[in-house]
């Protein structure tokens, strides 16, 4: 697919990519890390946060971390591998020409 005179497109489908991203990735990251919808146990003025020094926290959240990383650099080492094999060279010019012609 390329779009030489719809650069505008080509942006907003870039930027589609990145939104649908974090769109979809999130919810699974959260979903791995804290299985069980745990709440931050810690309350500031400024937020809540997570006591990472509570042993429960340690191990229900941190001790999913390093599982996590790893299942979502596969995933994204396949799209990625799927997304370069879809890669191509552009058409030449005298092929555009030709094949406008013959519509």
């Amino acid at each position: 697919l390329w779009l030489p005179e719809h650069k505008g497109l080509a942006t907003g489908l870039t930027m589609l990519g990145y939104g649908l991203g974090a769109f979809v990735f999130d919810p699974m990251q959260a979903a791995e890390v804290n299985p069980h919808d745990l709440e931050p146990t810690l309350l500031r003025a400024d937020g809540a946060y997570y006591d990472w020094n509570d042993p429960d926290i340690q191990q229900e959240l941190l001790a999913n971390v390093p599982g996590m990383f790893m299942k979502m650099a596969t995933t994204y080492a396949i799209i990625q591998f799927i997304g370069a094999s879809l890669m191509c060279s552009p058409p030449s010019s005298e092929d555009s020409t030709a094949a406008a012609s013959e519509t």
